[in-house]
């Protein structure tokens, strides 16, 4: 049987995820210590994993606070090439929200900046407030718009395709229990 991970460098491994995760949901907890309701909004399908394990580390800081609302959303189609955004949202999202607070969103990586520029601008359009941004990796090597996470786990400044934890290359790999990049 062929070896599919034999061209996957790994980078962070899943102690140092883990590691990660905990120190962002603290700084995201001490930030909404005066809010009694914080709107999180992971950006489906790459902040998944990350999101997941987020949510559990913020209720285990402050139960009852975290309201969820996850929206669906691209810009890579199966391509390398980042495109404008689609944005899914579910039914009612609008009213799903709770507009008197804050709104968190929360993806795998911030790449090139669009799709997360996107929702901010329409989350901001519903609630009239700022949001912010927690991502597991901010990668600025190819950012197309102003925008820097409020929180982030790693930060990379090389041109990597990036696998696991949520990020993909083409649909595969987004189950990987760390995150490493695909070999040219």
């Amino acid at each position: 049987m062929k070896d599919v991970l034999s061209p996957i460098t790994e980078l962070w491994g899943e102690q140092d995820i883990d590691k990660a995760i905990k120190r962002i949901a603290r700084e995201v907890d001490d930030t909404y210590s005066q809010n009694t309701v914080v709107n999180l909004i992971p950006v489906l399908t790459g902040a998944l994993l990350f999101s997941a394990k987020l949510i559990i580390e913020l209720e285990i800081l402050s139960p009852g606070k975290w309201k969820v609302i996850p929206i669906m959303s691209s810009s890579y189609f199966n391509t390398y090439e980042s495109a404008e955004p689609d944005i899914i949202m579910v039914r009612d999202f609008e009213k799903r929200l709770d507009i008197e607070s804050p709104c968190l969103v929360i993806d795998d990586i911030l790449d090139s900046g669009l799709t997360i520029y996107r929702i901010k601008e329409l989350l901001e359009g519903l609630t009239g407030q700022n949001s912010s941004v927690a991502v597991l990796v901010d990668k600025t090597i190819h950012r197309k718009v102003s925008l820097s996470p409020d929180f982030y786990g790693f930060g990379l400044d090389d041109d990597l395709w990036l696998v696991g934890y949520g990020m993909d290359d083409k649909g595969l790999f987004r189950g990987l229990n760390f995150v490493g990049y695909v070999q040219g």
